[in-house]
């Protein structure tokens, strides 16, 4: 379960960057409202998914692979300090993006935005890449 999560993620992670990257030279109001509700509900259900997943890594298999493979202890705890970073930027990112969607503020550029957007991405793309090849080599 956990395994198939991170393949879904990486690929709505590059329809995502695409879109931001698009984005870096628009003003909001002029974002289409397909790819506005595309990224709203994937912040949605992202969130949501996200206590879910992390907790499952952090109450089960963490432990259990720190119990098995004990040279992996400082990678894990790289891992979890990287969710509660993973999960304090996508909070700080979904609240710009709806700020930036108010109608008040549709002539501000959405750069600086995209620009955490890309990096939180980034930092997701890498953690999830990470996990894949620790639990290849794992397991």
């Amino acid at each position: 379960m956990l395994e198939a999560d991170h393949h879904v993620l990486l690929a709505q992670i590059q329809e995502l960057r695409d879109i931001f990257q698009k984005w870096r030279r628009q003003a909001p109001g002029s974002w289409s409202a397909r790819e506005k509700r595309l990224v709203q509900t994937w912040f949605r259900k992202h969130r949501l998914h996200l206590g879910t997943h992390f907790k499952a890594e952090e109450a089960m298999i963490f432990p259990y692979l720190t119990r098995q493979v004990p040279r992996l202890g400082p990678v894990l705890a790289k891992l979890e300090r990287e969710h509660r970073e993973i999960r304090r930027q996508s909070l700080a990112v979904e609240t710009a993006f709806h700020a930036l969607c108010n109608p008040g503020r549709n002539g501000q550029t959405g750069a600086p935005f995209c620009q955490k957007s890309l990096a939180m991405l980034r930092l997701i793309h890498r953690h999830v890449s990470q996990e894949a090849r620790l639990m290849e080599s794992a397991f």
